[in-house]
């Protein structure tokens, strides 16, 4: 018989940041995109910070997954999707942002061949994106490819400006990916 332990939100956080410093520690290689790690709103002033490597000149994007309770019912998935908000629209004005978050993302080079970047964005009104298999995401903070990354190292960090308690209990995943938008 399996038997899980719980595993608390900030024992995970610890584990990611322990990772991360395990693998600068042992100069092993970040991880390549897409690269997901696990994220809290229910306080503010939590934070990630976390390198990543790109192969190719392309556009990225970061997005929160929040994960549902219950993937399965209907009732909790509208009831989350109404938290997060309408979206975006065709005229690129944003919708209803549902229950505001406040994130501080800052992403630097650190081993680039090209162009250096090093820009921090805050952003309050995140518009919903999509729904996938057991969770929801809005885009969480920009779409990078308005500054093309090229292949290399990136260090992102992501601080969360304002407790939000309403997801305070829900598994958030920060996910760095491709972007849908191409070159």
């Amino acid at each position: 018989m399996n038997v899980k332990a719980p595993v608390s939100k900030k024992l995970r956080r610890a584990l990611a940041a322990l990772s991360v410093l395990l693998s600068s520690a042992c100069n092993a290689s970040p991880p390549e995109v897409p690269v997901e790690v696990p994220f809290g709103l229910g306080k503010g002033g939590e934070s990630v910070e976390f390198d990543f490597k790109v192969k190719r000149q392309y556009g990225y994007d970061v997005d929160l997954k929040i994960f549902f309770y219950d993937k399965e019912s209907l009732n909790e998935q509208k009831a989350l999707i109404k938290q997060l908000g309408e979206g975006i629209f065709a005229d690129g004005s944003i919708g209803d942002v549902g229950i505001p978050i406040s994130l501080r993302v800052r992403v630097q080079s650190v081993d680039v061949q090209g162009p250096l970047v090093d820009y921090t964005l805050i952003n309050d009104r995140i518009p919903f994106r999509n729904v996938g298999a057991g969770f929801a995401s809005k885009r969480a903070v920009f779409r990078i490819n308005d500054q093309k990354l090229y292949p290399g190292i990136y260090r992102i960090r992501i601080d969360n400006l304002h407790a939000v308690p309403e997801f305070a209990n829900r598994k958030i995943n920060i996910f760095v990916r491709s972007s849908t938008q191409g070159k």
